[in-house]
């Protein structure tokens, strides 16, 4: 019988709910980058410590894919700068739970600029293995995915994770330029209504906006900003600098006719 039935009964448990709170001001992740991206081709950053798992053999088994070792501070791999992956064996995921780890690295990534997947790797007869239940794996899990609201995938063995790596960048690029969704927590800050209001500008994510108001110090002065101003901004670029002055300067449009809103508020007085 696995040691730890529930996730609950694990000394991690508060450990992961207190690590998430510190976060809780973290802001959707940049993904407003350009997707110009060949979609025959990919180059793999893997980190060094990934080498043992024979990972960057199956990569670069697969065409067009070319793969660069380094040292990452966060994450087991980064595909074309779109997308990191945390890649953990049902057995590393088991004991990253009991240490703590996974929810560390979790606290880690969420404050990157470039969104994050894990990939869950393994089957039910990897978990018999553990000290963890099939009820607790889930609640580590779940915890993973509602409260520090990350995608996690499955896969089998190596091959698919492969794959699936591949395919999530993919589906990244095929998305395009559109404004990530924003996270829903109520602002408590200052700071943070600045950052949230920069962040509804086309190809302005948190990483952005950040530098957005750390150049131009107010809202006011960001949004008076020239587009040469904007593109010298690190990150920014002359295409995103030009689409924030054209949403900056577009004139609402007449949805209704020339009189009607006073012929409104006169049949409503």
């Amino acid at each position: 019988m696995p040691t730890y039935q529930r996730f609950e009964d694990l000394p991690v448990w508060k450990e992961a709910i207190r690590l998430a709170e510190g976060c809780e001001d973290m802001n959707a992740p940049d993904v407003s980058v350009d997707f110009n991206v060949d979609e025959t081709r990919a180059t793999v950053v893997i980190d060094h410590r990934e080498l043992p798992s024979g990972m960057k053999a199956v990569l670069e088994s697969l065409p067009g894919v070319s793969v660069r070792v380094e040292t990452m501070r966060d994450g087991d791999y980064s595909i074309d700068g779109l997308l990191l992956v945390e890649r953990k064996t049902v057995a590393d995921l088991a004991v990253s739970i009991l240490d703590t780890r996974l929810f560390r690295q979790a606290s880690n990534l969420l404050r990157q600029p470039t969104p994050a997947v894990y990939i869950i790797e393994g089957t039910g007869r990897d978990l018999a293995k553990t000290q963890l239940s099939r009820e607790a794996l889930q609640g580590a899990l779940i915890t993973l995915m509602l409260i520090y609201r990350f995608p996690v995938l499955r896969s089998s063995d190596k091959d698919e994770s492969a794959r699936l790596m591949l395919y999530a960048a993919r589906q990244l690029a095929r998305r395009g330029n559109n404004v990530p969704p924003l996270n829903h927590r109520k602002p408590k800050s200052n700071q943070t209504r600045k950052l949230h209001l920069l962040r509804t500008l086309p190809g302005i994510g948190n990483d952005r906006a950040r530098r957005l108001l750390a150049t131009f110090g107010s809202i006011e002065k960001c949004l008076a900003a020239t587009a040469e101003e904007l593109a010298a901004v690190e990150g920014i670029g002359r295409k995103t600098a030009e689409r924030i002055r054209n949403v900056v300067e577009e004139e609402a449009s007449p949805y209704l006719p020339a009189g009607a809103a006073s012929s409104k508020r006169s049949v409503n007085g």
